[in-house]
């Protein structure tokens, strides 16, 4: 790669993420950085059979619940790479779909293996106590990566 940077950017559908990136423009961002949009996939709540018909399955119900959960992604996806091809930067958008109960820890495995410069997440600035019960991304984010991280606090209307 050269004198390019990686730069991966967590996104999702929310504010905190689009102003995580756009802070990132910026204020951070060189021609030399490739940008690594990444996208952990929530589980999507699929129906379960039923104990009093196990027979019936609810195939009809699982096919809406994946085409929405797949049309989600896509969107999402059409958004960040048009903001990244309008401002001229290279890179790529990638979606996982893992099995973890905290994306942070699918972030820092990836910036990891992808050997990322820095990380670029967004927050949406829960207090000491719910984040302690809930546990927060970011919060993992920072504790565990191996490269530098950027957190972007919401702003005041997110």
């Amino acid at each position: 790669m050269g004198d390019r940077r990686l730069v991966l950017v967590a996104v999702d559908s929310s504010a905190q993420a689009e102003r995580a990136f756009q802070f990132y423009i910026d204020n951070l961002h060189r021609p030399e950085n490739d940008i690594l949009f990444y996208h952990v996939a929530e589980k999507p709540n699929l129906p379960t059979v039923s104990l009093k018909d196990p027979m019936s399955f609810p195939a009809d119900d699982w096919h809406k619940e994946l085409t929405k959960r797949n049309e989600d992604v896509n969107a999402l996806e059409g958004k960040y790479e048009i903001l990244r091809t309008s401002k001229q930067m290279k890179g790529e958008f990638l979606t996982v779909y893992e099995d973890r109960s905290n994306p942070g820890e699918a972030i820092v495995s990836a910036a990891e293996g992808k050997n990322a410069a820095m990380i670029v997440v967004g927050t949406r600035g829960l207090g000491t106590l719910r984040r302690t019960i809930l546990g927060s991304v970011s919060d993992y984010v920072v504790h565990h990566a191996k490269c530098t991280v950027i957190i972007c606090p919401p702003g005041k209307t997110d």
